[in-house]
């Protein structure tokens, strides 16, 4: 069975960095530093890798739409589905304009998954 890795815990890499620095451990505080200076690059890379994707995804899913000439049910249906990849791509492109803290919270746990970014902060 191949080996998943796990996402980065940036907070995790930062926080112990930062500790480093402070208690002497043996780091030069410098390097320490600098270590969390790249984090927060690191961070701002990410989030405008994953604006962009997500921008790209709402061109794709608009391309998608159906201009078809057709009549009765066909025609609802099609109506139907352009508003729904409408409404999809209108979703990406929030996700694309979320602030850079909340896109590059990257952490070991589901919440950078696609299946489970539509949970957060809604309620049913």
């Amino acid at each position: 069975m191949p080996h998943d890795p796990q996402p980065l815990n940036l907070d995790a890499i930062d926080a112990a960095a930062r500790g480093a620095a402070r208690i002497g451990s043996g780091i030069h505080p410098d390097t320490a530093l600098t270590l969390a200076d790249e984090i927060r690059r690191l961070r701002a890379d990410l989030a405008a890798a994953r604006s962009a994707a997500f921008r790209e995804a709402a061109e794709i899913a608009e391309s998608l739409r159906q201009f078809e000439r057709t009549t009765g049910p066909r025609a609802a249906a099609q109506v139907s589905e352009n508003v729904g990849i409408l409404r999809v791509a209108d979703e990406l492109r929030t996700r694309a304009a979320l602030p850079a803290a909340v896109v590059a919270h990257v952490v070991a746990d589901d919440s950078d998954d696609p299946e489970h970014l539509g949970d957060r902060g809604r309620t049913a």
